[in-house]
């Protein structure tokens, strides 16, 4: 089959490798379309603390159940599953209250498993075992399922900030996940939501689907009382804070370079009893509740499916993300000929 296989840091090869085999309790899945995360990018540039070389990427993926280990019951053949791609083991303090994903002994597929940027993934034991692989409810498509992942993240988000009826949103960053937050944000009940994206293409990009994004922070004229940086530049942080009311919240979402010398000023957090949390990842009943919203259309993200490539064109689809062309690019095995 042909793979995506990262050997290390700007060194992705498209291989031709063995289709796997299931052994006794494990899925083999054909991959019906994969989509491309930041992730994925910065595990190409710049390597990641989680990932095991050599390593096919690709966390966010959507397919059909082709075979089964002669003991798997939890899942058949000819099934659409959507990949709960961290896979904990149930038994440590975090898993036991509820915080699977950060899990002391977590495995993630794209990262310590291989991922669905090839035709066919493997789906070991510890997917089947921590409930990772959730049906795909009607109507979405794979190309849609495959969103689950960061549509519960920012799930796991907004619970953590436990965000209230008629509060007031600040998102900055108008990439994939700057648009899932504000869907869920007003699904939340968010009397208002602001969304700051600098690139107008991105802000032209989301007026033709009714959203008018603004083009700076200073342009942000209200209070709010969570802001919520969707994007890893510094200022979403630093200048975003200062419009946040007293006794407001910040969801740490995105991580920011460890070499960025900017520091966030504490004197603001102590003085308007400022409440930061951070959310990290996702659970798998999150990854579940994505897909129930999806379904129901009251989250409706097709229009974030921009653009569509095979594996052989990986390389480029890394550098659409990089470069912010387009919003989600879909992964798919695609023959010639059809």
């Amino acid at each position: 089959m042909r793979a995506a296989v990262l050997h290390g840091i700007g060194n992705l090869e498209i291989e031709d490798v063995d289709t796997p085999t299931c052994g006794a309790r494990e899925v083999l899945l054909r991959v019906g379309a994969a989509t491309i995360c930041r992730t994925d990018l910065k595990m190409y540039t710049q390597g990641q603390r989680d990932l095991v070389l050599p390593r096919i990427l690709g966390h966010e993926v959507a397919g059909t159940v082709v075979e089964v280990g002669r003991e798997v019951t939890e899942v058949l053949e000819g099934e659409r599953i959507q990949v709960a791609p961290g896979f904990a083991c149930g038994r440590c303090w975090y898993c036991v209250q509820g915080r699977s994903n950060l899990c002391e002994n977590i495995s993630i597929l794209g990262f310590s498993y291989d991922g669905g940027f090839s035709e066919y993934v493997l789906l070991p034991e510890a997917a089947i075992s921590s409930g990772s692989l959730n049906p795909i409810p009607d109507p979405l498509s794979f190309e849609e399922a495959a969103l689950a992942e960061p549509v519960a993240c920012c799930i796991n988000g907004l619970e953590m900030a436990k965000i209230g009826f008629d509060e007031t949103i600040l998102i900055v960053g108008g990439g994939p996940i700057g648009n899932i937050f504000y869907h869920l944000s007003q699904i939340a009940g968010a009397s208002k939501v602001h969304i700051v994206e600098i690139l107008p293409e991105r802000r032209e990009f989301m007026r033709r689907y009714q959203i008018d994004a603004l083009d700076s922070i200073e342009s942000v004229q209200d209070e709010v009382d969570i802001l919520i940086p969707a994007c890893s530049d510094p200022d979403a942080l630093i200048k975003g804070i200062k419009k946040v009311k007293r006794r407001g919240k910040v969801i740490a979402f995105s991580g920011l370079s460890v070499d960025d010398p900017q520091l966030l000023d504490p004197n603001i957090i102590h003085y308007n009893e400022l409440t930061m949390v951070g959310a990290y990842g996702c659970t798998t009943w999150q990854n579940r509740e994505a897909l129930t919203l999806m379904a129901s259309r009251k989250l409706d993200l097709r229009y974030l499916l921009t653009d569509q490539i095979p594996i052989e064109k990986i390389l480029d689809g890394l550098r659409m993300v990089d470069a912010k062309e387009g919003m989600k690019v879909v992964v798919k095995n695609i023959r010639k000929g059809g």
